[in-house]
């Protein structure tokens, strides 16, 4: 969900970890998901939405039904991947999103 991009120094005492804990700054991180083909455009900003699947044993359901997204969040498509096989013959390729934050 996040990537850490900045450690500081202090370190804290924590009654859960033996070492103490450190302030870390983060940075949402890219999301790989599957959209439908007549939807990835490199560049468009676009509304999330989950691909109606009914295949969870699919080895793309999670690209389907990315951890971070939910539907209807805005989304930059950042890159734009392979043609997935999809067990529910729906025409899918795989992307990179990157979620903006609300307005």
């Amino acid at each position: 969900m996040y990537r850490v991009v900045g450690l500081r120094e202090n370190v804290f005492q924590c009654g859960v970890h033996e070492g103490g804990v450190r302030v870390v700054e983060v940075v949402e991180a890219d999301i790989d998901a599957v959209l439908p083909l007549r939807m990835a455009m490199e560049g468009a900003l676009i509304p999330f939405q989950k691909v109606e699947c009914e295949a969870p044993l699919c080895s793309n359901h999670e690209l389907c039904v990315p951890r971070g997204l939910v539907n209807g969040d805005r989304c930059t498509i950042l890159k734009i991947g392979e043609k997935i096989e999809c067990p529910e013959g729906l025409s899918l390729v795989k992307v990179v999103l990157h979620r903006l934050p609300p307005t």
